[in-house]
C-alpha cells in the first residue's frame, strides 16, 4: 500500500514540473506564486481564550466579531460576509515586471457603474490606454492625479452608453475619478515599460521567454501596498520568484 502511494505521489510531482515548459533557446522564464493574508496578530488572538475589547472587535467565548473587514472567528475557524474582506479571495492582485525597454501602447478596459469602477485597480505602463465605458446614466468628466505630488489631469467628458480613452503619460501612484460622482474612484500603478499579471491570490503566474538580465518586480494589491523585488534571468533556466501581501507586514 506504501509504494503504490509513494508511486502516485511521484506521478503527481511529475505531473507538476511538466506545467513549467523549459523556455525558448537563449531565454529564460519567471514564475511563483502570490498570496493575501490578513493581519496575523488577529489570527493569533482569534485562537486566544478569553474576553477582550479592541477597536477593531470584540473577543468573547473564543469568538471574535469585527466591525471592519476581517469577518469572524467561530471555533477559530473564519467566516465572511459581503461587507468584509476574504483575502483568500481577492482577484486583483498584479505580479508586476519591469523592464525600461519594453515596449507600451497596451488598451486596458475599465467600466464606469453606479457602484463603482471595474476593476478597482489596473497596473499600466507608461504610454498605455485606459478604456473607459461609462455605464452609468449621466456624462463623466474624468480626472487623475498622482498620489504623492497631487499633480492634476483632466480627460474629455464621456457621455452615458460612450467609451473614452485615456492615454497614461505619466508614471507612479495614480488616482482616477469622476467629478460628478465621488464613490468612483480606481487605484492605477504606472511604470516606464510595465507588463503585468493579474491573479487571485493563491495562483501562479509566469513571464515567458525574457532576455537574460536582472529585472525589477512587485506584487501589489491597491489596498495592501507594494511589495518590491529583483530577479536575475538567465537563459535557459525557470526561476521561481514568490510574494506574500499583508495588511501588517509584507513578507520579503
Amino acid at each position: 500500500m506504501k509504494k503504490g502511494l509513494l508511486g502516485l505521489l511521484a506521478v503527481v510531482l511529475l505531473a507538476g514540473c511538466a506545467t513549467i515548459k523549459p523556455p525558448a533557446e537563449g531565454k529564460g522564464n519567471v514564475f511563483g506564486t502570490v498570496i493575501a493574508r490578513p493581519h496575523k496578530d488577529y489570527i493569533k488572538m482569534a485562537r486566544a481564550r478569553g474576553e477582550f475589547d479592541l477597536d477593531y472587535g470584540r473577543f468573547a467565548d473564543d469568538q471574535i466579531v469585527y466591525d471592519l473587514d476581517y469577518g469572524w472567528f467561530p471555533d477559530s475557524k473564519i467566516m465572511y460576509d459581503d461587507s468584509q474582506v476574504n483575502y483568500d479571495a481577492l482577484d486583483e492582485i498584479y505580479v508586476i515586471l519591469v523592464d525600461p525597454a519594453g515596449t507600451a501602447g497596451r488598451t486596458h478596459e475599465l467600466a464606469a457603474r453606479k457602484d463603482g469602477f471595474y476593476p478597482k485597480s489596473l497596473a499600466v505602463a507608461k504610454g498605455d490606454t485606459i478604456k473607459v465605458r461609462n455605464e452609468t446614466v449621466g456624462p463623466l468628466t474624468l480626472y487623475i492625479t498622482e498620489a504623492d505630488t497631487k499633480n492634476f489631469w483632466d480627460f474629455p467628458v464621456i457621455a452615458p452608453g460612450a467609451s473614452g480613452d485615456l492615454k497614461i503619460d505619466m508614471t507612479g501612484l495614480l488616482d482616477l475619478g469622476a467629478d460628478e460622482d465621488d464613490s468612483l474612484t480606481a487605484a492605477i500603478l504606472s511604470r516606464q515599460g510595465l507588463s503585468a499579471r493579474k491573479v487571485k491570490s493563491g495562483a501562479t503566474y509566469e513571464f515567458r521567454d525574457m532576455s537574460p538580465g536582472t529585472y525589477d518586480m512587485m506584487f501589489w494589491y491597491w489596498r495592501l501596498g507594494t511589495l518590491n523585488k529583483t530577479v536575475k534571468v538567465e537563459p535557459g533556466k525557470s526561476v521561481r520568484l514568490d510574494g506574500t501581501l499583508s495588511v501588517d507586514t509584507i513578507v520579503r
